[in-house]
């Protein structure tokens, strides 16, 4: 009597080009007349036969291929019934790239610009795009920003604020992993002021007068005060703040 055929299945299920295909048993054959049983398989890709064990390398595996295998169970006299089952080679997420920024905590008027250290990759060979996004940090509830472009403009930043960057990888047909850094934004010094002095050939009783002809401006549209320094010869002199 021939055997009876076994229940099997291609592992793993859902399997990408980063997987070695392998036949799994889920019960074995069973032989009424208690002869031993052995195995005999067939791989097809895409229909054509092709020899390997009882694997198959994730090297030889791609996107989209269809691999079937077909199991015989012999008991040294009689093959019994074959069985099939096939699969197809899903699609790999891509893998994030690796983002930096020149300065990770840097003053309202910069532009932070993200940078690849590390590109984004893909075992299928897919083109990856990168898709960026900015949150702004808030203690009871974070807020995405829409920026347009892949820069933070200074109309966005403020000082104090902490601000979360992330790279989204995406192939065409799903998105990978997220890359993600954070930073936070430093105080603007204020502009120097532009000054003149009511004498610049006083003679020794003479006082002469400080006057601003262009005020300091600040980014952050903080409260500005000044801090005058008179120096005789290279030498401070006096020092006193308004």
């Amino acid at each position: 009597t021939a055997p009876l055929a076994p229940k099997f299945k291609i592992i793993p299920e859902g399997a990408t080009t980063s997987d070695t295909l392998a036949l799994g048993i889920v019960s074995q054959s069973k032989d009424v007349d208690g002869d031993p049983v052995a195995y005999r398989h067939q791989w097809r890709l895409n229909g054509e036969i092709f020899k390997s064990d009882y694997t198959i390398p994730a090297k030889m595996t791609k996107k989209g291929q269809r691999w079937s295998l077909e199991l015989i169970a012999q008991d040294g006299q009689s093959d019994g019934e074959p069985g099939q089952v096939e699969m197809m080679i899903g699609n790999t997420p891509p893998v994030a790239p690796v983002i930096v920024i020149d300065d990770y905590n840097p003053p309202t008027d910069a532009v932070v610009v993200p940078r690849i250290a590390v590109p984004a990759s893909d075992a299928d060979g897919d083109l990856v795009t990168i898709k960026y996004s900015w949150t702004l940090v808030r203690k009871k509830k974070s807020q995405s920003v829409k920026i347009v472009g892949k820069d933070l403009q200074p109309i966005h930043t403020k000082k104090g604020q902490k601000w979360i960057l992330e790279a989204r990888a995406h192939d065409g047909d799903v998105q990978g992993n997220n890359a993600k850094l954070q930073f936070s934004i430093r105080n603007t010094a204020p502009t120097k002021p532009s000054i003149s002095l009511s004498s610049y050939l006083p003679h020794t009783e003479q006082t002469v007068a400080v006057k601003i002809d262009k005020p300091s401006s600040d980014k952050d549209g903080d409260s500005l005060h000044y801090r005058y320094r008179w120096f005789k010869n290279q030498e401070l002199m006096s020092e006193w703040a308004s």
